[in-house]
């Protein structure tokens, strides 16, 4: 956990805030936040350091079912992240919530559902990738009233890319993937011809893992009579 908490500091930023799980299922997952630090783009931060980045620590402690011959690209051991927005409703500038804006579901559902992903390994002895699509139920449903996306992609954090792989030894690595928020058209493409074709929109569009609710859909079919 100490390895972890240095990672954090070291390559996203430091937190001041960290929300320890008092009841758990099945992993103990706790939850490191990262305020915005109002910092220009650079190398290490390449779209700066405007936004919330919310990481998981605990995912790690259980390996995940990851095939012998897959383990040199994808390590057993992984951790998350979301990244939300510096005006995200709910959240502080130390990083702490306000309990009375947070709890609401149009708030709350991007650290839900990375709980949820969080637990989904040891809960289906399955193994997480860049490029795992998790819809929201079978439908893809709208997380909230407010925004259409309805599934989330694990892929490589472009936000903070150096948190991407922690050494703990000659041995042992922990990955970090991010969250990042897909209309379920763009999870169809992905399903249907592969990552590429969903990544390449995605460069093109400069889209990134941080949440942006009003951010155009990449893949949406546009009827006779739309204007482009």
């Amino acid at each position: 956990m100490q390895q972890i908490a240095d990672h954090i500091e070291r390559t996203i930023g430091v937190s001041p805030m960290i929300f320890h799980e008092i009841k758990s299922e099945g992993i103990k997952l706790d939850l490191f936040i990262v305020p915005p630090t109002r910092q220009p783009p650079s190398e290490e931060h390449p779209l700066g350091t405007s936004h919330f980045t919310v990481i998981t620590a605990g995912l790690s402690a259980k390996p995940q079912a990851v095939p012998d011959d897959a383990r040199e690209e994808i390590s057993p051991l992984q951790e998350l992240m979301i990244a939300l927005p510096g005006d995200w409703p709910g959240m502080n500038a130390d990083g702490t919530f306000d309990k009375n804006v947070i709890n609401d579901e149009k708030h709350w559902w991007p650290f839900a559902f990375l709980k949820m992903v969080a637990r989904m390994p040891a809960e289906y002895q399955t193994f997480l990738a860049p490029g795992v699509t998790i819809p929201n139920g079978e439908e893809a449903a709208p997380f909230a009233s407010n925004t259409k996306f309805g599934c989330m992609m694990t892929f490589l954090p472009m936000l903070s890319p150096s948190a991407a792989h922690l050494k703990i030894d000659d041995n042992t690595r922990i990955d970090f993937y991010a969250l990042w928020p897909i209309y379920p058209e763009e999870m169809q493409l992905k399903l249907d011809q592969g990552l590429e074709p969903l990544l390449k929109k995605m460069m093109e569009a400069e889209v990134s893992e941080l949440i942006a609710l009003d951010r155009p859909n990449l893949c949406k079919k546009k009827g006779w009579f739309s204007r482009g």
